[in-house]
């Protein structure tokens, strides 16, 4: 962590494209922030938008913005995230679930420097620096000709891998403090720390959920415990690989209809405690594909 420390302190004042690489949870977002901290682009807007939870014909919209009566619902001018962005950071996570049509078009923004919202024919210049997360290697994505190679160039100036949470247990203890301390204040309460016991069983967990699951593990702690030093009773570590014990239990059942890809989607999101790239996988399903059966889709 001190290594990807140094790199963002060292990236972060030039005007580059990042790319940041880690698994779910590991805090890729917070590397985003603080890349956006330490420019000369901090005074400006910060805005994150989720690839893979915005329906393909939307994509342009939410990127460009969209003029009043340019579709049905359009019942005023708004503004994308490019506009929104325009003099910061614009953060694009799971990069890599964007699909070939919003591919093309983020790579002509990029190259142009300009965006034209849906329905208008005016260009507008912007000037944004772009950040994107993925939770797979975008260089694998390409060599499986699901992500433009072009586009990769263009966002790749610097990657940034986040370790996760399994390689680098001897962080949890300062991890934990971190929590506590954010704890003692939303919960009211003293909080002293954590029993020998439980940090070992922190240690032994394979953390599927890496530092969000942490955050999780030790919140429910405190809300179910009376002590200040919280015991771990209700954890139970996991240390076989989470997705090797979900393929087992979800079995390669075929749903039926909306309802049923819905219900199971939901299932899978809790038994992942949130951890939605490991309900996709669990189910052999893309984030793109478990977003549209939450939502009750076909």
């Amino acid at each position: 962590m001190r290594e990807v420390w140094d790199l963002i302190e060292r990236v972060a004042p030039y005007d580059v494209n990042v790319c940041i690489e880690g698994e779910t949870g590991t805090g890729k977002e917070l590397v985003a922030t603080q890349l956006h901290r330490l420019s000369h682009r901090a005074s400006q807007p910060f805005i994150t938008l989720n690839c893979g939870a915005i329906p393909d014909d939307l994509l342009e919209s939410e990127f460009f913005g969209h003029e009043k009566g340019s579709f049905t619902s359009a019942d005023r001018r708004r503004l994308g995230k490019f506009e929104l962005a325009h003099g910061g950071t614009l953060l694009l996570d799971e990069i890599a679930d964007l699909s070939p049509r919003g591919q093309v078009a983020l790579l002509r923004a990029i190259q142009q420097r300009e965006i034209t919202r849906v329905g208008g024919d005016q260009p507008i210049p912007v000037d944004v620096r772009i950040v994107v997360a993925s939770n797979q290697p975008l260089a694998e994505a390409v060599e499986r000709s699901c992500f433009r190679e072009d586009l990769y160039f263009r966002l790749n100036f610097v990657t940034i891998a986040v370790p996760p949470l399994r390689e680098r247990t001897d962080d949890i203890p300062l991890l934990v403090g971190q929590i506590l301390a954010s704890l003692r204040v939303q919960l009211n309460r003293e909080l002293t720390g954590i029993s020998p016991r439980f940090l070992e069983k922190l240690r032994a967990h394979h953390w599927p959920g890496n530092v969000r699951e942490l955050q999780h593990v030790i919140g429910q702690a405190a809300l179910r415990e009376d002590g200040s030093e919280l015991q771990g009773h209700y954890f139970t570590p996991q240390v076989r690989s989470a997705a090797a014990v979900l393929a087992g239990s979800v079995a390669a059942r075929q749903p039926r209809n909306a309802a049923e890809r819905q219900t199971l989607a939901r299932q899978a999101v809790s038994r992942t405690r949130g951890n939605k790239s490991l309900a996709a996988e669990s189910l052999g399903v893309s984030r793109k594909t478990l977003y549209a059966w939450l939502r009750g889709q076909e």
